[in-house]
């Protein structure tokens, strides 16, 4: 762009400056998205539970636009509160957020104590490692992609990694991106993939 009337004259076409600086700006962030984009993991070299969860977010709930309430979601849930062992729940009615989790693990050939209670499955990790195992948040630092999380949830809610009683209260979530203290995760009766920061 020239956006001088004249080269000898100082005077600017104020317009045409606009013009050019939106240009730049849009040619910014077009790099800037470039450059996401080539950072990004090929999707084939994530864990597979991460690749499922990423499916089942982008493809079956349209990236978190689909509701539990609506027909045409009953047969997914479904197939989750089949996957944890509780094929006659109702997603209106109870949680299918530790369904969700074991229907993933297990569509990803995890070997995994599937429930639908998260604090259940935690319980037997944590009393039977295997192929499984169960870490404090003191050791946060070691979180890798495909990991699960898990926090206590509800009010009132007491217990802690070294209290973990069945049945209680509990969320967990599947470790989808890491970017240096910021963890991306998704899980279960969530309206989108949540990101959390070091202190969560």
């Amino acid at each position: 762009y020239k956006c001088l009337e004249k080269p000898a004259q100082p005077s600017i076409d104020q317009t045409c400056l606009n013009t050019c600086e939106a240009e730049v700006k849009k040619s910014e962030e077009d790099y800037d998205k470039c450059l996401a984009e080539k950072e990004k993991p090929d999707a084939s070299e994530l864990p597979l539970n991460v690749q499922n969860a990423l499916n089942e977010y982008e493809v079956i709930w349209k990236n978190g636009t689909e509701n539990e309430t609506y027909p045409q979601m009953a047969s997914v849930i479904k197939d989750y509160y089949k996957a944890g062992g509780c094929p006659t729940l109702s997603p209106t009615a109870h949680a299918w957020s530790a369904a969700f989790i074991s229907y993933i693990m297990k569509q990803s050939g995890v070997d995994f104590p599937v429930n639908c209670t998260h604090t259940n499955y935690f319980k037997q990790i944590q009393d039977n490692p295997g192929a499984c195992k169960t870490y404090p948040m003191s050791a946060k630092e070691n979180i890798k992609v495909g990991d699960i999380i898990c926090r206590c949830s509800g009010q009132g809610c007491h217990i802690n990694y070294s209290n973990v009683v069945a049945g209680k209260e509990g969320h967990c979530d599947i470790v989808t991106a890491i970017s240096g203290n910021d963890i991306t995760y998704i899980g279960g009766n969530r309206w989108s993939k949540k990101l959390c920061g070091d202190d969560t």
